[in-house]
């Protein structure tokens, strides 16, 4: 099911897309939706990587990086989200995420942020060899209030020694 997927560059016919993903219910309870115009902004910078990930043409998630130009080689996931998280594409999504990290984009850090709550995500991320490094307590302000978060991330030592990094 998840063998075809492949993530794309993504453009500004995209931002629709990725604006949709990330209002859906259970996605934006983790993720402070942008607007398009921010979006735009951001796609527009050469320090963001905005990446579809399509399964048999069709749209499936989204990826977003920032700081891809750090002259520490030190990257932040931002952002990744599926269109419908239970089918199966979160873990392969990400795993190509920290494949382009590390492989395309020559990340020697990859990091992310995550709301504490977020114990799937967590789960998912710990699996996939990330480390917590600590927690940034009510770091996040939503509408029902301040939230941690977790800072989670791994080296590119570390990837390298994954049997299926390539």
């Amino acid at each position: 099911m998840t063998a075809d997927l492949v993530l794309r560059p993504a453009l500004a016919g995209d931002i629709e897309a990725i604006i949709s993903i990330e209002s859906r219910g259970s996605i934006a309870k983790f993720i402070r939706p942008w607007r398009h115009e921010r979006h735009a902004a951001a796609l527009e910078n050469r320090d963001f990587a905005y990446l579809i990930a399509e399964a048999a043409d069709t749209t499936v998630g989204f990826v977003i990086f920032q700081h891809v130009l750090s002259t520490d080689r030190a990257i932040n996931l931002m952002r990744i989200a599926v269109t419908e998280p239970g089918q199966g594409y979160g873990k392969p999504l990400m795993r190509l995420a920290m494949r382009h990290a590390f492989i395309d984009l020559g990340a020697h850090r990859l990091w992310l942020d995550v709301f504490a709550e977020n114990h799937r995500a967590r789960h998912v991320y710990r699996d996939l060899g990330f480390v917590e490094e600590g927690t940034m307590r009510d770091a996040a302000l939503k509408l029902d209030g301040f939230h941690s978060l977790v800072i989670m991330s791994m080296l590119e030592d570390e990837y390298r020694s994954q049997p299926d990094a390539s």
